[in-house]
């Protein structure tokens, strides 16, 4: 399996907060079946600008890559992005989008305001469209209570790739949605989203037991195509190793 969402950089935001924690967040989803994660970190716009988000993220991907690297245990392959919360003030940064995609990519990850989403929001997705990159749209399930059905749609209907979070599946009303938009080919992934091993922790092999009882074995290899053809480009932070082991 492939994770294109995360929270496992130390100490960057309200994911892991210590590199012991990174690490074994990183066993934990290896040991689920994933094989490769993508560090997304949250970037908030109206919080800091991208200079000071990018050196404090590149800072902290230095630190886990060392620590990986000096490992002998074989941990899922790790590439560097960000989760971009969509903001009226985010284009300010335009300079700096291709450092927040999915490394090597045009694939960027958004995440839209937990609000309802009047038209500048839609405006924002349209423009990351029109400069050549490829959004890819975190949780869709997760703003149902912040948005009527007609802007849902509205969203549903961009030219763009919609996660859902792996965690949702367990969730009556969310995996109701989240299934009857598989069937119309609109999720194009589940993720962690994890962020520690307490409250948020990762739920990937759950959601793929609950998505192979309900779909099939070709549901799961089509959201592995999808995830594939996203990192077809992508440049590894660190790389898997060829043994097991354990922490």
């Amino acid at each position: 399996m492939i994770d294109l969402h995360t929270h496992i950089l130390p100490a960057v935001d309200d994911g892991a907060q210590t590199l012991e924690e990174s690490l074994k967040l990183l066993y934990v989803l290896g040991e689920q079946g994933v094989d490769k994660v993508v560090l997304s970190p949250h970037f908030y716009a109206h919080m800091e600008s991208a200079e000071t988000f990018l050196n404090r993220r590149n800072t902290q991907a230095e630190v886990l890559k060392k620590a990986v690297e000096s490992l002998d245990v074989s941990l899922p392959t790790g590439y560097l992005a960000a989760e971009v919360q969509i903001a009226k003030n985010l284009w300010r940064f335009e300079e700096h989008f291709d450092e927040l995609c999915i490394n090597g990519t045009k694939y960027i990850l958004l995440e839209p305001p937990y609000m309802y989403w009047e038209n500048w929001v839609f405006d924002s997705i349209h423009e990351f469209i029109n400069n050549d990159y490829l959004p890819i749209i975190a949780h869709v399930e997760r703003f149902l209570r912040f948005n009527p059905k007609d802007r849902i749609e509205r969203l549903l209907a961009m030219e763009v790739l919609f996660q859902s979070n792996a965690s949702s599946y367990s969730l009556f009303r969310k995996r109701r949605f989240l299934y009857t938009l598989i069937k119309q080919d609109r999720i194009h992934s589940f993720v962690s989203d994890a962020h520690n091993l307490s409250t948020r922790f990762p739920e990937m092999a759950d959601a793929q037991k609950r998505i192979r009882r309900r779909f099939g074995e070709g549901q799961l290899a089509w959201f592995d195509g999808q995830a594939e053809e996203v990192l077809k480009t992508a440049i590894p932070l660190f790389e898997s190793k060829n043994e097991r082991g354990t922490l």
